[in-house]
């Protein structure tokens, strides 16, 4: 299964840190100089005129300096292209003694691994490179990115992030945004997700429709396990929408938590057109509910008062709920409605609070105390 953390390009590729040619011009015995123009030498391909140049560079570098490392790893680099492989692991790991950040010996000891089938092994290497080489991502990120297709290697590189490298956050980002294999980037952020992490992969997976696995996500982060219409009373931060409240903040109206021990939402709508204000991602079984929602006073026309409504996500089917008592009143009141989930294509379902489709509005404001759903016999 190492086969999937192969590099895609040849180590020999990686070594142009700067422009050696203009230093060894300047200082034509300098070692480092000299060594970085014998590893320029090989590019663009290792013909045997470069190879020859390339070997004589890089011998000449040594001769004054032997801790030069891009002249070691020029020599690594032609002993590997030669099949000579124990002389290539002998030069490499002499210049991963003398220095940790040096991508050219990180790649080729990332290769060396894969050979070996060590996934543990070319791992460490991975973490190194990427610790130590900005350059690093661009090479590296898509291979673990489509290491991920074995689900195998989900726990060796979940092991690698979960002591918070300082590439994890681009890393999880870029994979979470771009990353092909949904159930095994499920599995990743399930072990070692974090704040961050976590709402990107529930709004990735929900965008794509991939409910079951979104709410497999939040269920491990926060250990809610109840699939139906969660924090009623609008009492707790919302982390994780749409699994909690995902609430509206707009210039045409928006909806906030109530501060207090018995919770509670404020709404205020400015603006016309159809609004959202709350809405929650819920798993009903199919069968027949009630839903009632006790009412703080209100103020604005009846037409224009915001009600509860359900669709099937995925189609966005409407569920038609039975409403009454729905009238503005400067009291506390309950509404209810009746409603049938159906047997088939709505496994999940979007609960809103939804403003009218107005042309016209003079505006409404009010809270909500609570909602509720149950079952009816």
């Amino acid at each position: 299964m190492a086969i999937w953390l192969t590099l895609s390009v040849g180590v020999s590729s990686i070594a142009r840190y700067r422009n050696s040619g203009l230093a060894l011009a300047w200082a034509p015995f300098d070692a480092r100089a000299l060594g970085d123009s014998s590893a320029q030498a090989l590019q663009p391909a290792m013909s045997p005129d470069n190879v020859a140049e390339a070997r004589a560079l890089a011998q000449r570098a040594l001769r004054r300096d032997p801790t030069v490392i891009p002249a070691v790893t020029t020599l690594g680099v032609i002993a590997q292209g030669e099949g000579n492989t124990e002389r290539a692991e002998k030069l490499f790991t002499y210049a991963a003694g003398l220095s940790r950040r040096n991508l050219a010996t990180n790649l080729w000891m990332i290769e060396h691994h894969v050979e070996k089938d060590d996934i543990a092994g070319a791992l460490q290497y991975f973490d190194m490179a990427l610790r130590t080489s900005r350059e690093a991502q661009s090479i590296l990120f898509p291979i673990l990115m489509g290491a991920m297709e074995d689900p195998r290697l989900i726990k060796p590189i979940a092991d690698i992030l979960a002591p918070a490298p300082k590439w994890r956050q681009p890393f999880m980002y870029q994979m979470i945004r771009e990353g092909k294999f949904n159930a095994n980037m499920a599995r990743l952020v399930m072990m070692i997700g974090n704040q961050d992490e976590v709402p990107w992969s529930l709004k990735r997976l929900v965008g794509e429709k991939e409910y079951a696995l979104a709410w497999a996500v939040y269920s491990n982060a926060t250990g809610i396990r109840v699939k139906g219409l969660r924090d009623g009373r609008f009492a707790r931060e919302a982390l994780f929408a749409p699994f909690d409240w995902n609430l509206a903040s707009s210039g045409d109206g928006s909806a906030y938590r109530l501060d207090g021990p018995m919770g509670g939402l404020a709404f205020e709508v400015e603006g016309t057109g159809r609004l959202d204000l709350a809405t929650q991602l819920v798993a009903l079984s199919p069968g027949a509910y009630r839903i009632r929602t006790l009412r703080g006073p209100t103020q604005g026309a009846l037409a224009d008062l915001p009600a509860w409504t359900i669709s099937c996500a995925g189609n966005e089917t409407p569920v038609v709920i039975d409403s009454v008592d729905m009238a503005p009143k400067p009291d506390q009141s309950e509404a209810t409605g009746a409603f049938t989930i159906p047997g088939q294509g709505c496994d999940w379902q979007w609960l809103r609070l939804r403003t009218a489709n107005r042309a016209r509005s003079a505006g409404v404001n009010g809270t909500i105390q609570s909602v509720a759903i149950e079952r009816r016999n």
